[in-house]
């Protein structure tokens, strides 16, 4: 096989945390040939290439071993993949199999590996101050929000000599569409026509293109919307007209857009009539959903997730193993250290300055304790490291009337759903608490965040 080819490789050191980002120009040319053969049916698929930018992160650094917090690995933006269909395949590529078989493929590695997904391993201890979940779900740096404003001089696409216009948008794995406008080479869109990108990097491709809505066939390429540019240059690019290209690179009109930075800053609900008083209209929010661990009998589940919803947006964890783990001497001689100051009338605030406990930490053994003299040792033998943080966008009106979902799934069946109101939750301090799903003990925090638009072009 042949190897894979890498180019020059630079190092620039991260914003924050003192870490490292390598950059690594990555191309790969596979010589096998994968055939899939079914009764007569033969096809192949030959020269799989694969080429992308990818990012080698080592943060945050540490003065002590394993003097590196974590590693992950991840593309700014989606790799470039190619392929030849052979057999079968080979005339089913001159109607358009190829191009379906492509966007599957590209969908498969933009789950796993392009912002804001990413695969990452944590090298070092929480007792060392590295959060696992903050090295593969660390926070976006901010937002760019994009509004689809106007178009001058478009192409007709259409034998009417006119043309339905919309725009798609693409950051990442991160995608949006917006609206088409009837026969109309001179498009104006509607007001707040816009949507929200959590950015995680300056340097990835803002990728708008223009299309043409059809109704009985397929949508019609119409160009490229200032080729490609990095989030870094966008607000330059704000309220500026815009050449599109078409696919020969003639230019065939310009675009309008927004281009507008977003800072985030921690939601503090105002003394108010309602805690929703205090959110703006305009502005988008970022709820931040943090899963520390999930506790609970399992019985004969081998893998558990925790499923995320609000609204149409789904987000799901990774399937985590379940593992029976005992009790350890440790945890068992802490466990009746705590009993028995406990049964002394003493204060969790005495208990965790004697024990070296956190005061949550004595909360969770006490009420372990409790549990575990009402049900027996079998009633909670498992805990599970979650570590895991999910993002999403909000407008005000999600946050007053959505609810947020939590699920805990095994691989075959539903374990337990909890619905949590936001606007009452998200106002409250941002700390660790247990939830009751289905029977199951899920520890974790819900915050909620602020954005305000940045008005110099710094970024």
């Amino acid at each position: 096989p042949n190897p894979p080819a890498v180019g020059s490789i630079h190092l620039r050191q991260t914003a924050s945390n003192g870490g490292y980002l390598l950059f690594m120009p990555l191309e790969y040319t596979s010589d096998v040939t994968l055939n899939l053969v079914s009764g007569p049916i033969r096809v192949g698929l030959h020269q799989l290439s694969v080429a992308g930018n990818l990012i080698i992160r080592l943060d945050p650094l540490l003065k002590q071993a394993p003097l590196i917090g974590g590693i992950s690995l991840y593309f700014l933006d989606p790799p470039k993949i190619d392929f030849h269909l052979t057999g079968l395949g080979a005339i089913a590529e001159q109607f358009g199999v190829q191009r379906i078989i492509k966007k599957e493929v590209d969908a498969v590695i933009a789950a796993y590996m392009v912002l804001p997904y990413r695969f990452g391993i944590a090298l070092a201890t929480q007792a060392q101050g590295v959060d696992p979940a903050l090295i593969t779900n660390p926070p976006p740096i901010g937002l760019l929000r994009v509004t689809a404003i106007s178009g001058h001089d478009l192409p007709a696409a259409d034998l009417n000599g006119k043309t339905d216009p919309y725009l798609s948008v693409q950051i990442g794995a991160q995608r949006w569409q917006s609206s088409a406008v009837a026969h109309s080479l001179n498009p104006t869109w509607p007001p707040g026509e816009s949507h929200s990108f959590m950015i995680w990097s300056l340097w990835q491709k803002v990728k708008v293109t223009l299309w043409d809505k059809d109704m009985l066939t397929q949508d019609d390429y119409v160009g490229i919307v200032d080729q490609d540019f990095r989030v870094g240059d966008a607000m330059r690019r704000h309220k500026q007209n815009l050449a599109v290209h078409n696919s020969s690179g003639k230019k065939t009109g310009t675009i309008k857009l927004g281009l507008e930075w977003l800072d985030m800053a921690p939601f503090r609900a105002r003394q108010a009539s309602s805690p929703t008083a205090a959110l703006n209209d305009n502005l988008p929010y970022i709820l931040v959903v943090s899963l520390d661990r999930l506790q609970g009998n399992f019985g004969v589940e081998e893998a558990v997730q925790v499923v995320a919803k609000v609204g149409a947006t789904t987000k799901e964890g990774v399937f985590i193993p379940v593992t029976k783990v005992k009790e350890s001497r440790l945890e068992k001689t802490l466990s009746r250290v705590v009993e028995k100051l406990t049964d002394r009338k003493m204060k969790d605030k005495d208990i965790a300055d004697v024990t070296g406990l956190t005061l949550a930490e004595v909360q969770d053994c006490k009420e372990y304790l409790q549990h575990k003299k009402k049900h027996g040792d079998k009633a909670i033998d498992i805990e599970i490291a979650i570590d895991t943080i999910f993002y999403f966008v909000l407008d005000k009106a999600e946050v007053t009337h959505e609810l947020l979902v939590l699920e805990v799934k095994s691989k075959t069946r539903s374990l337990g759903v909890l619905k949590i109101e936001m606007r009452k939750e998200t106002v409250k301090a941002d700390k660790l608490r247990r939830y009751l799903i289905g029977g199951y003990h899920l520890w974790g925090s819900i915050s909620l965040s602020r954005t305000k638009v940045r008005s110099d072009k710094s970024r």
